[in-house]
C-alpha cells in the first residue's frame, strides 16, 4: 500500500478502494497460479525487488503487510485505529511461536533468529533470557521475552494458569493465540457507529476459526484433556461454547467434522464429512466474505479500513500458498484449489 497514508478519512477511503482494484484476486490469482517459478511470481508481486528464493521474498510480503497495518491505524482515529495496531501484534504471536518450538527441541538462538519476523520497535522481543535445554514449563519462558506491563503480557499472566507447567508447544501456542483473540475482541467490542457490527462479526469469526482448529487439532490429533481445550477456548467467537463442547465430547474425528461442517454450510452435515483442511479451508472462505461485506458496505473508513486489512491478509496467506507450491513443483490446477476462496462446499449466509 502506498505510504503515506493521511489522516483524512474520505480520502483514505477513496485510496483503498483504488488499491483494491490492483490486489491479487479472481482472475489474476488464476494468472499467477500459471507462473512456475517463485522469481517469476516475486516479478509480478514486487517489480522492484529481486527475489529468487521462497524464505526472502515471504519474510518481504509478511514484513511489508506489518508495515500497512501501521499505515493504516494511522490514518484511522480511536478504537478503529487502535483495533488495526492490535493485528500487528499477531505476527509478535508468531515469532513467540517460533520460539516456543525453538525452546521445546533445544535449539539455539542463533538458529532461531533468521526465522523470526522482523517488527518494528514497539513490538520487539527481549531475548537475553533465551536459554536452550530441552525441557521445562514453555509459557513462563515466553512472557520473559515480552515487557513487563506489555498487553499481551499481561493478558498471559491473567489467562494462562491452565498452561503454566505445560511444556508442550501446541500448549503455549493455544494460550498465545487464546491472550491475542481476546484483546482483538475487546478492541473491536469498542469499536461504535454503523461499522461496529461488521467489525465484531469479522473479529469474532477470527476467534471462532481458532476455536474450531483448538477443538479438531487439541481432541482429535493431539488428544488433549477436555479441560486443558476449555481453558484455551476464546469466549465471544463464532464457534459458541455449546457447539465446541459438542466437538470435543465427539467419539471420533468424523462425528465432529461432520458437525462443523454442518455449521458452517447446512449441506455440509449431510454428505461426507471433509477433513480438517477443508473444514479449515471454508471457514476462510468466510472470513474473506466477511470483510468484503465490511470494506463495500461501510460508509465509514474505518470499515473500509478494517474490511481492506482483512482482504489483504487473505491476499497475502495466497501469495505465500503460491510461493510454496511452486517451490515444491505443484501443477496449476492443484496449486490453485489450495488458495482462499477454496472452491469447496459454498460457505451459507454471510
Amino acid at each position: 500500500m502506498p505510504a503515506p497514508v493521511e489522516k483524512d478519512l474520505d480520502f483514505l477511503a477513496a485510496k483503498l478502494h483504488g488499491w483494491r482494484s490492483r490486489l491479487a484476486e479472481g482472475a489474476r490469482l488464476d494468472d499467477l497460479c500459471r507462473i512456475r517459478t517463485v522469481a517469476e511470481l516475486a516479478r509480478q508481486i514486487v517489480p522492484e525487488g529481486a527475489f529468487r528464493q521462497a524464505a526472502p521474498f515471504q519474510r518481504h510480503l509478511i514484513e511489508s503487510h506489518v508495515r500497512e497495518l501501521a499505515q493504516l491505524a494511522a490514518g484511522v482515529d480511536g478504537p478503529g485505529g487502535a483495533f488495526l495496531c492490535w493485528q500487528r501484534t499477531r505476527f509478535l504471536v508468531e515469532n513467540l511461536k517460533v520460539l516456543a518450538r525453538g525452546a521445546a527441541r533445544g535449539m539455539t538462538l542463533d538458529s532461531l533468529v533468521p526465522r523470526l519476523i522482523a517488527l518494528p520497535d514497539d513490538l520487539a522481543l527481549d531475548l537475553a533470557s533465551y536459554a536452550d535445554p530441552v525441557g521445562g514449563p514453555l509459557l513462563a519462558r515466553l512472557q520473559c521475552f515480552l515487557p513487563s506491563g506489555a498487553p499481551l503480557r499481561t493478558a498471559l499472566e491473567q489467562d494462562g494458569e491452565a498452561f503454566r507447567e505445560a511444556t508442550e508447544p501446541f500448549l503455549a501456542e493455544a494460550a498465545l493465540d487464546h491472550a491475542y483473540l481476546r484483546l482483538l475482541l475487546r478492541h473491536a467490542a469498542a469499536i461504535g457507529g454503523e461499522d461496529g457490527a461488521g467489525v465484531r462479526r469479522l473479529a469474532g469469526h477470527e476467534a471462532g476459526i481458532f476455536n474450531m482448529m483448538l477443538a479438531i487439532r487439541g481432541r482429535h490429533h493431539y488428544r488433549l484433556p477436555p479441560d486443558l481445550l476449555r481453558a484455551a477456548f476464546v469466549p465471544g467467537g463464532s464457534l459458541g461454547r455449546d457447539t465446541f463442547e459438542q466437538v470435543i465430547g465427539a467419539g471420533d474425528a468424523t462425528a465432529g467434522f461432520r458437525l462443523l461442517a454442518g455449521k458452517l454450510d447446512p449441506k455440509g452435515a449431510a454428505g461426507a464429512p471433509p477433513e480438517a483442511p477443508v473444514i479449515e479451508a471454508l471457514a476462510w472462505n468466510r472470513y474473506l466474505k466477511l470483510g468484503n461485506a465490511l470494506f463495500r458496505q461501510s460508509r465509514m473508513s474505518v470499515g473500509v479500513a478494517i474490511g481492506f486489512a482483512a482482504i489483504r491478509r487473505i491476499e497475502l496467506a495466497n501469495l505465500i500458498t503460491l510461493c510454496e507450491g511452486m517451490r515444491m513443483g505443484l501443477d496449476p490446477h492443484r496449486l490453485r484449489g489450495r488458495l482462499i476462496p477454496r472452491p469447496v462446499l459454498e460457505v451459507a449466509h454471510v
